[in-house]
């Protein structure tokens, strides 16, 4: 299934459906594998063998938040209307709109420096706010992560990796926070969650024919091995850079993109290979499979 021929409705069930599926398997205790969102395969073949390639990373990943739940908080205004109007009457505002009707024939511009000052009174009020419940919240917490707010009316929008026995501390100090600002802002927990927002898992299909061709952009070929891959790029990489100098015309900055592109996917096929629990790619380095699964930590 396309994700993205979906509409927000039928887009927006599925990911709560998913959420509520994730909720429930971990109130029964069990850890989930955090890859991204989206990533699917073919085949319970294919499955297994991410897990095999992916082994050292996948357990380290679990040892690490094995006591650990990841609890997403949202804070919005309540009435984001109420907010608006008390800035509004604030006396800066207030002259600024006195100056503007005084004039005979008032401009756009005019209506967009009350709108912009408006903002950033807004975003001051947002960032003052956000950055104290983000420090209150943080003391309960291992670790936090802000994430990008949708709008002004949300100030803040952030994940914590709450150790379990502190997750009952953790929500009191939601509650109060939210008795603290007298209800003029609203606070909402989501999770418990895999530790998506920390440690991230993109799985990679490296094909033998694709590892063959970028070997072939670094002239290796099949029996070359990692130490190899370094020494040829760095040779390369000192006549394609962009800074050498060439003369007229030469193309060096794309021959350099296609040279780093190459080293970073035989080193993420390296990696892999070093990663693996699986004995299904031979020894030193020499795959004998037609897939490597490179799984590495996005954040």
């Amino acid at each position: 299934m396309d994700l993205g021929e979906l509409d927000r409705e039928s887009l927006a069930r599925m990911l709560l459906q998913h959420q509520q599926t994730l909720e429930r398997l971990m109130e029964r205790g069990m850890q989930i594998i955090p890859f991204k969102l989206g990533t699917f395969v073919s085949s319970a073949a294919d499955a297994a063998c991410i897990i095999e390639d992916g082994y050292n990373l996948i357990e380290r990943i679990f040892r690490e938040t094995e006591d650990a739940h990841e609890l997403e908080v949202v804070v919005k205004w309540s009435s984001f209307a109420d907010l608006l109007q008390e800035v509004v009457s604030e006396g800066d505002v207030q002259e600024l709109k006195r100056e503007v009707e005084a004039r005979q024939s008032s401009s756009t511009e005019d209506a967009i420096a009350v709108g912009r000052l408006i903002k950033e009174k807004i975003d001051r009020r947002n960032a003052a706010l956000s950055a104290s419940v983000l420090r209150q919240l943080g003391e309960r917490a291992s670790q936090s992560k802000r994430h990008e707010t949708m709008d002004d009316e949300m100030v803040l929008n952030a994940a914590f990796l709450v150790n379990r026995g502190d997750v009952d501390a953790f929500v009191a100090t939601v509650e109060a926070l939210d008795s603290q600002y007298l209800n003029a802002l609203h606070f909402r927990i989501v999770g418990p969650l895999p530790c998506y927002s920390f440690y991230t898992l993109e799985v990679t299909a490296l094909f033998e024919e694709f590892i063959a061709e970028k070997r072939a952009v670094l002239g290796l070929d099949a029996r070359s091995c990692e130490a190899d891959v370094k020494k040829a790029y760095h040779a390369k990489a000192k006549v394609a850079h962009p800074d050498v100098h060439v003369p007229a015309g030469a193309n060096n900055g794309a021959d350099f993109t296609v040279l780093n592109e190459a080293y970073m996917t035989l080193h993420d096929y390296y990696s892999a290979l070093r990663n693996s629990a699986s004995s299904r790619h031979g020894h030193e380095g020499q795959d004998s499979s037609n897939v490597v699964f490179s799984v590495k930590i996005l954040n």
